[in-house]
């Protein structure tokens, strides 16, 4: 698609945007020093690196929420999994804005379900249920509720807290504008996951002249220590009087949500919005993703940033060859490799109207590789990307609504690889007709008893009115041809970076001898972790590095005339 000379010029200023090198260098030091947990090294650079951050004073505050509690609802029973759906919340949905339901897990296998009701006609209440036993069960936890405006649109996500208990974080728009498409102030709220210690603020006020739209939020609170735990938000900011977007707005917290660092609004040009927001710890400094829609007319198209997250506004953009019209994107980081996938949905006309696709990328989209996911014959459009560990290696799943044959929801994965969501199975996980207006969401959690993550959906049935969830069955999860015999093959050590194990897994086609080795970078061998006789199939081992210094470790496994080596980090 052709851009304006003023839309390249723009481009061309953040691509190139100048970093200092004593600023990248302390971004270095900041993201090591949060990885092996030195507080005091972390708040030092933080101290030097980072400008002070806004606190918003409750006086500024425009409108009262309120968190309460509903007896009433506080405990919804279901069946057995895959093919009957839980039905979470009956009742009608908020249907503006593009992120109206939410789904995250702890660490240990709890499940959070968060949705935006309605309430009062013209009203929209956010509530959050959680599930201890695999989405069987669940309980109403808190919520958000205005006195007097509706919640636009929000995201969720769940963190470690230092006392065994979890954060719920959320980002929400609260209208200072009536009009459908209209936006208002951003807020930021949270609670514990038994509900308690609920507390919202400001992160950024409406004005006359702005008001924001369609947050994502995101946290490295899996990887990070709970005292050197940051969340960040990206959110469109757009003109009241037009309803259009300028730009998009990047913020972050480093003290669970007390404050807040003034958005960074570098990313505008054209009518950018509905962004997506990642974060990648595999690079040093971290990397700060966000995938958005970007709108030119005729088409719109989507767009990758990318930054050192301690910098704002050093923001790299990749421009899309082969857009079409292409829009709501939804990111998944793979933060052990450092890969990426954004589904999306193209416009395609008649007469099958739209197409569910998805980039795939092994360096943060610096470049990347185009393909559909859908192979349906009708519209397939509001997409949902996850990732999630499974073992040593990893899982990619998307959801997405089709209208082929009747409206249903399909759920599709691909194990250890980027490539083949076209020809994997399509599982259709709706046993009710779902809303054609509000995108289902994948996720995952810990198999009950388990050491491994399956996939899950949640979506709005039709109306849009009630919340329904799903999980799959772990047989169905497995895609068949990740599990054909004659095959070889080292993956990837889980944790990476770890301190002081992690555990390295390996597929083996046939029975025979078998050695697994790790050396340092001058080639030593440090350790051997497996030499004997292996039977065919999958097997793991732990590797401890107490007795290791920091740095990179080569392991290898040699079996018969198979051969494969791996790097790790291992960071203390």
């Amino acid at each position: 698609m052709a851009q304006t000379g003023e839309e390249l010029n723009h481009d061309q200023v953040i691509a190139a945007r100048h970093v200092s090198p004593d600023l990248e260098q302390l971004s270095k030091e900041l993201s090591l020093a949060r990885k092996a947990g030195d507080v005091n090294r972390a708040r030092e650079i933080e101290a030097q690196l980072f400008t002070s951050l806004p606190s918003v004073p409750k006086s500024d505050i425009p409108d009262v929420v309120q968190g309460t509690i509903d007896a009433e609802l506080g405990y919804v029973a279901a069946e057995p999994q895959w093919g009957n759906d839980v039905k979470v919340y009956t009742g009608g949905m908020y249907s503006h804005g593009k992120r109206q339901i939410a789904l995250d897990v702890d660490t240990l296998g709890g499940i959070y379900l968060a949705m935006n009701v309605k309430y009062h006609d013209t009203l929209s209440y956010l509530r959050a249920y959680r599930s201890t036993n695999g989405g069987r069960n669940w309980t109403y936890v808190n919520g958000f509720i205005s006195s007097n405006r509706a919640i636009q649109s929000f995201d969720m996500c769940v963190t470690d807290t230092a006392g065994g208990k979890w954060l719920l974080g959320f980002a929400f728009i609260l209208k200072s504008d009536p009009s459908s498409n209209g936006g208002g102030t951003l807020y930021w709220g949270s609670m514990l996951s038994d509900g308690t210690n609920w507390r919202y603020t400001v992160i950024a006020g409406a004005t006359s002249s702005t008001n924001f739209r369609n947050p994502s939020i995101c946290t490295d609170g899996t990887y990070i220590s709970p005292s050197l735990t940051y969340h960040y938000v990206a959110t469109e900011y757009i003109t009241p009087s037009t309803d259009i977007s300028r730009g998009l707005a990047v913020t972050r917290t480093t003290n669970w949500g007390k404050n807040w660092q003034t958005p960074d609004t570098t990313l505008r040009g054209i009518q950018e919005g509905t962004p997506s927001l990642a974060i990648d710890w595999s690079t040093s400094p971290d990397s700060l993703v966000v995938a958005y829609t970007r709108y030119a007319a005729p088409n719109r198209e989507i767009r990758v940033a990318r930054c050192g997250f301690t910098i704002p506004g050093t923001w790299k953009v990749s421009y899309p060859d082969g857009a079409k019209d292409d829009y709501d994107p939804s990111l998944a980081i793979d933060p052990v490799r450092g890969n990426g996938m954004i589904s999306y949905t193209r416009a395609t006309g008649s007469p099958t109207y739209n197409d569910a696709m998805y980039l795939y990328s092994t360096d943060l989209f610096k470049t990347y590789t185009r393909d559909s996911i859908a192979t349906s014959s009708s519209s397939e459009e509001l997409t949902s990307m996850s990732y999630a560990p499974w073992d040593a290696g990893y899982y990619w799943r998307v959801a997405y609504r089709s209208s082929a044959g009747g409206d249903t929801i399909f759920y599709k994965a691909i194990q250890n690889k980027l490539s083949g969501f076209y020809s994997s199975p399509a599982h259709d996980v709706s046993q009710y007709r779902p809303s054609t207006l509000i995108a289902p969401v994948v996720g995952f959690d810990r198999d009950i008893g388990g050491t491994r993550y399956r996939g899950n959906v949640a979506y709005v049935g039709y109306g849009p009115e009630d919340v329904y969830f799903d999980a799959v069955d772990l047989a169905l999860d497995v895609p068949y041809e990740d599990q054909l015999p004659g095959e070889y093959a080292l993956h990837q050590n889980y944790p990476n970076p770890f301190n002081p194990n992690t555990t390295i897994a390996f597929h083996l086609g046939k029975s025979g001898s078998v050695r697994l080795t790790v050396f340092d970078v001058l080639g030593r061998v440090v350790a051997t972790l497996t030499d004997g006789h292996k039977d065919a199939g999958t097997h793991t081992v732990t590797f401890d590095a107490a007795h290791l210094a920091s740095g990179v470790y080569v392991y290898r496994l040699q079996a018969g005339d198979f051969v494969q080596t791996r790097t790790m980090l291992l960071l203390k």
